[in-house]
C-alpha cells in the first residue's frame, strides 16, 4: 500500500499507479511467501490479490484493496470475494 501512496504523491493521480511504474512493484506471480498467494497486481492504484486453490480457498476468492482520496490522503477500502465470504474483514 505504501508504494501506491508514494506513487500518488509523485503523480497526484491514482490512475497512473500501475505495477512497474512510479515505484510500484512489478506484478508478483506465484511468490514463495506467503505460500497461499498466486498473484499480486496493481492497476490504477487498485491492489488485487489472487489466492492459490488451497485449504478450501479458491482462486476466485480474491481480495481487492481500492484506494480513494480524502483531503489529499490515500485511504483504502477492502473488497472482493474474500471479504464477501468473511475470510477477510
Amino acid at each position: 500500500m505504501g508504494a501506491v501512496q508514494n506513487c500518488y504523491r509523485k503523480t497526484n493521480n491514482l490512475k497512473q499507479c500501475d505495477a512497474g511504474k512510479y515505484g510500484v512493484p512489478n506484478t508478483l506471480k506465484s511468490p514463495k511467501e506467503p505460500a497461499g498467494i498466486d498473484t499480486v497486481d496493481v492497476k490504477g492504484g487498485i491492489i488485487s490479490l489472487v489466492p492459490k486453490t488451497i485449504n478450501g480457498i479458491e482462486r476466485e476468492d480474491d481480495y481487492i484493496l481500492s484506494p480513494y482520496i480524502v483531503k489529499g490522503r490515500v485511504r483504502w477500502q477492502g473488497g472482493g470475494k474474500a471479504v464477501e465470504k468473511g475470510y477477510i474483514r
